[in-house]
């Protein structure tokens, strides 16, 4: 990551905005659009669609940019503006009956950024929460902060770990393991039907 980068991601949301110092080594944002999607498409409204997948992308770059190619066959977003931001929404193809209905409830969403004096976004998720976020400042959603003091180390479908509890829990279907840095011991177990 940057010292110049604040990300905040909420469910299937995700906004980045930037502060970059002039006299940083690498003054500019970059994207990296991989040689695998499909149906990468500037829309006027500023947006950049693109399936990946099984998923369908919608990534707005807050700022003008250019493109650059890579030797792997993708592309690279180049934006050299300081003050700078992104967003990016996914969603699951199915939950769409085609690609053009994600992208015209992509353009609907409520979308307001600010990037002259410090970076800030305002935006409405396809899940119908209103995001907010500046950068420096603890993000909110439906206008509440996010309160940290509570969140896990990790948290995930996969991946469980308190902060400071020396346990990480491992999990796959009906499989977990447990690694105990504490006792520096393995358990695995399984899931009950």
């Amino acid at each position: 990551g940057s010292p110049y980068e604040k990300v905040f991601q909420d469910q299937d949301s995700l906004i980045a905005l930037y502060d970059i110092a002039r006299e940083s080594r690498f003054p500019h944002v970059n994207g990296f659009f991989s040689k695998d999607l499909r149906e990468v498409r500037e829309d006027q409204s500023g947006w950049i669609f693109a399936r990946g997948g099984e998923a369908f992308i919608a990534f707005r770059p807050l700022q003008p940019y250019a493109w650059k190619p890579l030797d792997n066959g993708g592309r690279r977003l180049f934006s050299p503006y300081l003050k700078n931001g992104i967003v990016l929404q996914v969603a699951a193809s199915s939950e769409y009956p085609d690609f053009a209905s994600f992208q015209r409830a992509i353009t609907s969403l409520e979308l307001e950024a600010r990037l002259d004096a410090v970076p800030t976004v305002h935006f409405r998720s396809l899940r119908g929460r209103m995001l907010e976020f500046t950068y420096g400042e603890i993000p909110k959603v439906n206008g509440e902060p996010l309160d940290y003091t509570h969140w896990p180390l990790f948290g995930g479908p996969f991946v469980e770990a308190k902060v400071d509890s020396e346990q990480l829990l491992l999990k796959y279907g009906k499989m977990r393991r447990l690694l105990d840095f504490r006792t520096l011991t393995v358990t695995d177990s399984r899931l009950e039907p």
